[in-house]
């Protein structure tokens, strides 16, 4: 290795650490500082080194013990996603060859297909969105691809004026904004259990795991569990959100967002980009604790509660009872709007169900209705809103406000 690439491969090891590839601690991210020391040195080391300096094992229980295996094949698929699903990059990758414990920079390959006229450089196309929520269920994913279809090629654009936002009450704060703008969809993050670590035998949704960085750090700090879970590189959307973006497609399409998973959803994103989310209450993910950190409603016992922290209220879904078939039943849903972190600008449209979303996307689109409603010509960051839809055979029918905190008014 000359001079020139060991700089360019420890730039690139830089950037994966600043990227937060293997997180601030845990085994793999002493196995990645170890492989990382020894690839820039060009002494790469062998299995039982690595099963001595990083795991701490015996010698003479080395080739009894799979766990360098395990780490550095979780190791070699992190970065391989960090590639496929991350921003576009035309330089070398870092890459862990199979069979070899040293990294290495290798060349992306070039891809023939031209872009889509007159769509910039690395912006997400309704194709580029099929195969991002490959994973999904079926159903979601054509009713999305669909809708998609229609808010971001231009070519199927509307005749007649486009949505102005900057009039707009709810959405007006994007007319003084420089900022990106984030669409981010309350996805359902899902791994697998292998029997033997070969053979899936069951798909698993836990709301404590919500992305592929949740269940990297439960397998480390369980390392038993990484003969049994595995990322299977599968998401699913509620079918809601194929309504509530049909609802919002005119704002979308005037403003240009980029769409964004829940479950991919990075820190830095958090800092530098205005935010609409778009989901259930139980899809949050990492934007669940930023939202509801000064909120005067919480999530209760379950994703199908909502609590109004200042009189202890509790509005709960009976989304349930329209299994039965034509039974009536109430939905709920939060409207919130608030500051992010660095000043950016946080919507949030959440249903504790499918129908209380779709009730609450269909008014917040409709100024009529908002003025007469809520009062949201004084809306500030800290405005929030609680909306009863009820619903029947899976359909809102009707939606009604139930409370609204506008900032200096308690």
């Amino acid at each position: 290795m000359n001079d020139q690439e060991r700089t360019e491969l420890r730039a690139e090891i830089a950037r994966m650490r600043e990227a937060g590839l293997v997180g601030q601690s845990g085994r793999l991210k002493h196995l990645f500082d170890y492989l990382a020391e020894r690839s820039l040195e060009g002494c790469p080391p062998k299995e039982a080194e690595i099963a001595t300096d990083v795991f701490g094992r015996d010698a003479s229980m080395v080739a009894e013990d799979s766990s360098v295996r395990v780490y550095v094949h979780r190791l070699r698929k992190r970065l391989e996603d960090f590639y496929l699903r991350g921003e576009p990059c035309d330089g070398p990758r870092l890459v862990l060859p199979r069979g070899e414990y040293c990294f290495q920079l290798e060349e992306p390959i070039a891809h023939s297909t031209p872009a889509t006229d007159g769509q910039e450089p690395g912006k997400p196309s309704s194709r580029n969105l099929i195969r991002l929520l490959s994973g999904a269920l079926a159903g979601a994913i054509v009713i999305i691809a669909i809708l998609s279809a229609n808010v971001w090629t231009s070519a199927d654009k509307a005749e007649g004026a486009q949505f102005d936002y900057t009039v707009s009450p709810i959405w007006s704060p994007l007319a003084d904004s420089s900022r990106p703008l984030i669409l981010v969809v309350g996805d359902y993050y899902i791994f697998g259990e292998y029997e033997d670590g070969l053979f899936l035998t069951r798909l698993i949704r836990d709301f404590d795991i919500s992305s592929r960085e949740d269940l990297s750090n439960f397998l480390l700090s369980d390392p038993a569990g990484s003969q049994s879970y595995a990322d299977v590189s599968l998401e699913y959307l509620p079918v809601s959100i194929a309504h509530a973006m049909s609802d919002f497609a005119p704002l979308l399409d005037a403003s240009d967002a980029r769409i964004v998973q829940a479950s991919q959803l990075s820190p830095d994103a958090l800092r530098c980009c205005d935010i609409i989310y778009i989901g259930l209450t139980s899809g949050f993910g990492l934007l669940q604790e930023t939202v509801f950190a000064q909120s005067r409603f919480q999530l209760g016992q379950t994703f199908d509660e909502i609590v109004d922290s200042q009189d202890g209220t509790d509005f709960v879904s009976e989304a349930f009872l329209s299994s039965p078939g034509e039974a009536m039943y109430n939905d709920f849903a939060i409207f919130s709007y608030q500051e992010g972190p660095t000043g950016n600008h946080i919507w949030v449209f959440a249903g504790t169900r499918d129908t209380g979303l779709m009730g609450l996307s269909e008014v917040m689109m409709d100024d009529s209705w908002l003025e007469e409603e809520l009062d949201v010509g004084v809306l500030v960051p800290g405005y929030e809103a609680v909306f009863k839809v009820t619903g029947q055979r899976q359909q809102n029918l009707v939606t009604r406000l139930q409370r609204e905190h506008v900032p200096g008014d308690d």
